[in-house]
């Protein structure tokens, strides 16, 4: 699992689990990657990414898949409230 994300543009990152699910992928990944301030790394490569981008893109990751609740362990919590001075409200 942990190797197949590792190898994968970002955009594809968080694309991962809709795919895993039969989903369609349409816009909702890029409105993930721009929720969590990672719009313009969408391209990119994980290994380029810091530690705090990587977390964003995990978040990105989970967040795309709409859930209901989101548990979030308290190094996640804290950015996942604030992310780029703006706080992410629920859709």
């Amino acid at each position: 699992y942990r190797y197949v994300l590792l190898n994968r543009p970002v955009r594809e990152n968080v694309a991962y689990g809709l795919r895993l699910r039969g989903l369609p992928v349409d816009g909702r990944v890029d409105q993930a990657l721009s929720r969590v301030g990672l719009a313009a790394l969408a391209a990119s490569a994980p290994h380029k990414l810091s530690g705090g981008e990587m977390q964003r893109v995990a978040l990105a990751r989970a967040l795309v898949l709409e859930p209901d609740v989101l548990l979030l362990d308290g190094d996640l919590q804290v950015r996942s409230v604030y992310v780029g001075g703006e706080a992410l409200a629920p859709r």
